[in-house]
């Protein structure tokens, strides 16, 4: 299961990605602000969540553009979505999570897909 969780401020009790993951989810598709911006208090929360086996993907909610990943956000998992949409990102996500779960493949296929 693969859900998409919009970014945004005061959401540093993380409530809707910890009910996400404990009923089930895999993986996140976090729609960010800009270029992918996770608000600091939720990635927090999910950066908790990925060291329990959640993927994380990074995207954007506007009309277009790349998302880069920080060098340490990358480190601790978490996946750019490139230049696909949170709704593209999520299928993709599912279909790799099908193969794998390790991070650094599925990042493997959102930079060949």
């Amino acid at each position: 299961k693969v859900d998409i969780l919009y970014s945004y401020s005061n959401d540093g009790s993380g409530v809707a990605a910890k009910a996400l993951f404990e009923h089930g989810t895999k993986g996140i598709v976090v729609a960010g602000s800009g270029a992918g911006s996770i608000h600091e208090d939720q990635k927090n929360v999910l950066k908790e969540l990925m060291k329990k086996g959640l993927d994380v993907v990074v995207s954007s909610r506007v009309v277009a553009g790349r998302v880069a990943v920080s060098d340490s956000d990358e480190k601790l998992g978490f996946i750019s979505a490139e230049d696909l949409n949170p709704q593209k990102a999520r299928v993709l996500l599912m279909l790799a999570l099908t193969k794998t779960s390790d991070p650094k493949k599925i990042q493997e296929y959102f930079l060949k897909y």
